[in-house]
């Protein structure tokens, strides 16, 4: 793994993880408390910004060779809705085994911020930060290095993308019905297209555009 792969990895961890833990050990303000997560993440991006900005925008280019946008937006609605269906045939099939009201904390946690900050909070959260960062983290840094080598490392790597991405998106186990479908679906566009972070970005930016919408215009949706 390179150096700025593991630069952006600690900031990840330290400024969206570390520094809001601590704040909230401190007993900050829940006012102040609400805002340390939103300054991590603009850090965050500033970080990633800096040391893949270059190589976001040759992903782009590399991957409107490969594709035209009419066929890269019907692939990542087909993955959307893909997705949906799995999720629903998943909970069909699994229902009787695990509570079902269980599931999806981490949205309701996400439901509960909508109504405490700005939808721009929200916004830069669900649309900019969580594509941009989560994408260069979970599988270009940790993939990358798996793809001039060997059939092993690569699906080596992409197994750990895959558990790590959905454990830190899981509260509880019963989550991974919500979440792995996402995941599989983030990391086979990644494939697809030649171990191009851009395309994952763009499906992760398409599903969380449409989450935030719903959350924010339409929250009865969820419940």
């Amino acid at each position: 793994m390179k150096k700025k792969a593991w630069i952006l990895i600690f900031s990840y961890f330290f400024f969206y993880i570390v520094l809001p833990g601590f704040a909230f050990g401190m007993g900050i303000s829940e006012n102040i408390l609400l805002w340390i997560p939103l300054i991590g993440m603009v850090v965050i991006c500033l970080v990633a910004w800096h040391l893949y900005g270059t190589f976001v925008k040759e992903q782009w280019q590399e991957l409107l060779l490969q594709t035209s946008w009419k066929k890269l937006i019907i692939t990542i609605f087909a993955c959307f809705f893909g997705v949906g269906i799995i999720r629903s045939v998943l909970l069909s099939l699994l229902s009787p085994y695990i509570d079902l009201e269980s599931i999806g904390a981490n949205q309701q946690a996400i439901q509960n911020l909508i109504g405490q900050v700005p939808s721009y909070y929200t916004f830069f959260m669900l649309v900019i930060f969580a594509p941009f960062v989560e994408e260069l983290v979970f599988r270009e840094a940790i993939i990358r290095p798996s793809v001039q080598r060997n059939t092993s490392s690569k699906w080596i790597c992409t197994i750990l993308s895959v558990v790590l991405f959905t454990g830190a998106h899981m509260v509880t186990f019963a989550d991974a019905i919500i979440y792995l479908p996402l995941t599989l679906a983030l990391t086979y566009l990644y494939w697809k297209y030649h171990a191009n972070v851009a395309a994952s970005m763009s499906f992760h930016f398409v599903n969380n555009f449409i989450a935030w919408a719903l959350l924010t215009f339409l929250p009865e949706f969820f419940n």
